[in-house]
């Protein structure tokens, strides 16, 4: 996998998903809400009243952590919880690739 500034060039770390404390924090600040709400089963709208701007916006950072975005991939995203297991799914695709185990 190509690299920049010993990063990959998708952004993500090189030691694997980042935990889900620091997803937590990036979440809450991206999104302008009190870390306490993002938990894994806050929904994005109903409870945490995130906007389709707010929504876009995580999906871009989604995207700049290595999700790759697909169509059937954001419409399954609702909660916090569906985000961080898409965001851990899909660096393991990416570590499969990397490996040529996929």
């Amino acid at each position: 996998m190509e690299q920049r500034n010993g990063r990959p060039l998708d952004g993500r770390p090189l030691d694997g998903p980042i935990p889900f404390e620091a997803f937590q924090a990036m979440l809450a600040d991206l999104l302008q809400v009190d870390p306490d709400q993002v938990v894994p089963g806050a929904y994005f709208v109903t409870d945490l009243g995130v906007d389709s701007i707010r929504m876009l916006k995580l999906l871009l950072r989604l995207e700049k952590l290595g999700v790759e975005l697909r169509l059937e991939l954001a419409t399954r995203i609702q909660t916090v919880g569906d985000a961080y297991d898409c965001y851990r799914q899909e660096l393991g695709r990416l570590d499969l690739r990397s490996t040529g185990s996929e």
